[in-house]
């Protein structure tokens, strides 16, 4: 049997809990497309399945997401990107200070 790759992205929405996506048809593009355009919020973390190893990929598809050059400025302000970035920033302090 051939193991698949597939993304995990796992959703923080407060006090209702936590939400791992996992779609086996998504490629690492229409991921990148979700957490641009908002469909895929307050991410905590996405992660790349591959061979049975999982890859932490968070910091390079929220880079890739919201570069600059790719997105339309009235499409992804950004308000959201600075949104994302504190999130994910408040996030890693949290894990920190968990361990």
């Amino acid at each position: 049997m051939a193991l698949r790759s597939y993304f995990v992205v796992m959703r923080d929405f407060g006090a209702l809990g936590h939400e791992a996506i996992v779609d086996p048809n998504l490629s690492r593009s229409d991921v990148v497309r979700l957490i641009c355009s908002g469909e895929y919020d307050n991410v905590v973390f996405v992660h790349h399945i591959n061979a049975g190893t999982a890859f932490d990929v968070t910091d390079e598809l929220m880079a890739e997401a919201f570069r600059p050059e790719d997105r339309d400025a009235e499409d992804t302000p950004s308000a959201r990107r600075a949104a994302a970035e504190a999130d994910r920033g408040m996030d890693r302090r949290r894990d920190r200070e968990a361990a």
